[in-house]
């Protein structure tokens, strides 16, 4: 009889790809709880930013309506000369005013310029209050430490003209501090 011996050329199941498999599916799992975590921080802090947010929003429109605040930021935005005397202007721009038998309403400072809203109404005197405005071009007073600069459109009805105005600071002499 005849011995049969095992067929020795059977191949055994390689290690190598199941090793892989194992090191490819772990290092997926670890990146997918890696990037769930970071994920979730990271909404965390997109929620507490947009938090914030909010709550700088409604600071920022509560401190827009108190006038304190918006004087100083007015004071803040507008750059006046250090020789420039508060009080003499103030008291140039109401003269200016005045002088002309004019309203000016409101005003804001920059750049040596001031800007404000003139209104004028018609008297007695005149025919059209636009014969005010024209006469307050007409006269340039340098005791008001301003010069009106032109004007260019005029709106409103004949008893009452409403304009933009805007004043040019006419330099002073500039003071020194030395004692003699």
């Amino acid at each position: 009889m005849q011995e049969h011996k095992p067929n020795q050329m059977t191949q055994e199941i390689s290690q190598f790809s199941w090793i892989a498999s194992i090191v490819i599916l772990a290092t997926t799992l670890i990146a997918i709880g890696w990037l769930k975590t970071y994920a979730y921080f990271q909404e965390n802090n997109i929620i507490t930013l947009q938090s914030d947010i909010t709550k700088l929003e409604s600071d920022i429109q509560s401190a827009s309506t108190d006038r304190d605040v918006i004087v100083a930021n007015i004071l803040n935005s507008a750059t006046i000369r250090p020789s420039l005397d508060l009080k003499t202007f103030v008291r140039s721009f109401r003269l200016a005013a005045a002088q002309a038998n004019v309203r000016l309403q409101g005003f804001s400072i920059g750049n040596d310029t001031i800007t404000s809203s003139l209104t004028a109404t018609r008297d007695s005197n005149v025919s059209d209050a636009v014969e005010i405005i024209i006469a307050m071009m007409r006269n340039q007073n340098p005791n008001t430490k301003l010069s009106l600069m032109p004007i260019y459109s005029v709106g409103g009805s004949s008893t009452e003209r409403t304009t933009g105005v805007t004043f040019r600071i006419l330099p002073s002499n500039p003071t020194t501090n030395v004692s003699k």
